[in-house]
């Protein structure tokens, strides 16, 4: 019996997605590539039969740590697939296509939260003494609808009159000095 299976998922929303460079570090300081997929109940209820399957055929009696996935409070179901940067023949890359099936070069492009596409994974049961459940690989991305990513950070902020101004050392000597109370 096999404790994996290759599939791809549905469309969703894609959030959290750091697929180039060197990733993001995971709890235990080891860089990885990951995404978040959201999809409605309905939509998730293949994606879910799939991994329930799996761990049931695992034979696995304890009770699992994680299945990969979890529902978010508008009743939504969150899945999140993950694969380190690394490996032991080196860089992983992830693989990311267009609408039509065309691999397309992202190493240039951040995928924003909102964009619409769907992950190829591979479902993996894990059994280690402390604990157990389903990993879910992050393979490759397909990109339904792009929302790039830019880097910026919302709007700029409006004057406040009276309020508090910086100087540097800088700036003219004849500038007031700012402001400051102490608590």
């Amino acid at each position: 019996m096999s404790l994996t299976k290759a599939i791809n998922t549905p469309i969703g929303t894609l959030n959290y997605t750091f697929i180039n460079g060197d990733g993001r570090d995971n709890l235990s300081g080891v860089a990885q590539y990951s995404t978040q997929l959201v999809l409605s109940e309905t939509e998730a209820a293949p994606l879910l039969e799939e991994i329930n399957a799996l761990w049931t055929a695992s034979g696995i009696k304890k009770n699992p740590k994680s299945m990969g996935y979890k529902t978010l409070e508008d009743g939504n179901i969150a899945f999140n697939f993950k694969t380190n940067v690394e490996n032991k023949f080196g860089k992983t890359k992830i693989k990311v296509f267009d609408a039509r099936g065309k691999e397309a070069d992202f190493s240039e492009i951040m995928i924003g939260n909102g964009s619409r596409g769907r992950v190829g994974t591979t479902m993996a049961i894990y059994d280690q003494p402390a604990q157990s459940g389903v990993t879910l690989y992050l393979n490759k991305l397909q990109i339904i609808e792009l929302l790039e990513y830019t880097g910026g950070d919302g709007e700029s902020f409006d004057a406040v009159e009276g309020g508090y101004t910086h100087t540097t050392a800088f700036e003219a000597e004849d500038t007031p000095a700012p402001t400051i109370r102490k608590f």
